[in-house]
């Protein structure tokens, strides 16, 4: 009956870690501070879960052919919650919409 409740436990616990595993979409705010033909480095403006200002992440600009991005672009990124540890990081760009500025 103990090994019975062991096993059942640890699938239970095996089950909870890949559903948390999981992350759904996020977005980022950022200004382009480099552009290499269908990506950019994004330098975050505003803090989220994932990424605090400052931080340099390496986005594809080929999801959004209609906008023709610049260096000091204000962008909104969306993206899955998966982030590659390389340097800069790099996401799996869902969107890139430029920040109308007034």
């Amino acid at each position: 009956m103990k090994r019975f409740k062991l096993i059942l436990l640890m699938i239970l616990t095996s089950i909870l870690f890949i559903a948390g595993c999981g992350q759904g979409d996020s977005t980022l705010k950022g200004e382009i501070t480099e552009i290499y033909e269908q990506s950019a480095r994004v330098s975050v403006i505003e803090n989220n879960d994932d990424f605090s200002v400052g931080t340099i992440v390496s986005v594809d600009l080929s999801v959004n052919t209609d906008t023709l991005f610049g260096i000091g672009d204000k962008v909104i990124v969306g993206y899955e919650g998966t982030i590659r540890e390389s340097s800069p990081p790099s996401i799996s760009t869902k969107s890139v919409k430029l920040i109308e500025t007034e």
